[in-house]
C-alpha cells in the first residue's frame, strides 16, 4: 500500500448518513483506539480518508491523529483511475510514556 509500514494497523469509520454529525464516529473511534492501545497494546494506528471527507479527517484530529502523507490510492484491477487520499497516524502514547519511565 502507500502507507504500510511495519506494525501498523488501519483504523476506519462508515456511519449511516442518518446518523452523521451525532458524534457516533467519534465516539466509536475513542473507544476503538482505547482498546487498541491500553488492551491490545498496538504500536501504532493508521487511518487514511478522501480529502474532501472533511467529517472523516475532523474525527481523525479530535482522536490526536496526524497527517503524515497524501497521495493516491491505486489497484489498477479494480479501479480505472487512481483514488485521492490523506494518511494519518498515531503512536500508542501509553507504550511510549512507558518506555521513558
Amino acid at each position: 500500500g502507500v502507507f504500510d509500514p511495519p506494525g501498523f494497523l488501519e483504523i476506519g469509520w462508515w456511519i449511516a448518513k442518518r446518523f452523521w454529525r451525532q458524534g457516533y464516529a467519534t465516539e466509536a473511534a475513542r473507544c476503538a483506539l482505547e482498546h487498541a492501545f491500553r488492551k491490545i497494546r498496538i504500536p501504532h494506528l493508521k487511518s487514511v480518508a478522501n480529502p474532501g471527507n472533511k467529517a472523516s479527517i475532523a474525527v481523525m484530529h479530535k482522536i490526536g491523529f496526524q497527517q503524515k502523507m497524501s497521495g493516491f490510492l491505486g489497484d489498477y484491477l479494480r479501479f480505472p483511475k487512481y483514488l485521492p487520499i490523506v494518511t494519518y497516524s498515531l503512536d500508542n502514547p501509553y507504550l511510549h510514556s512507558s518506555a521513558q519511565k
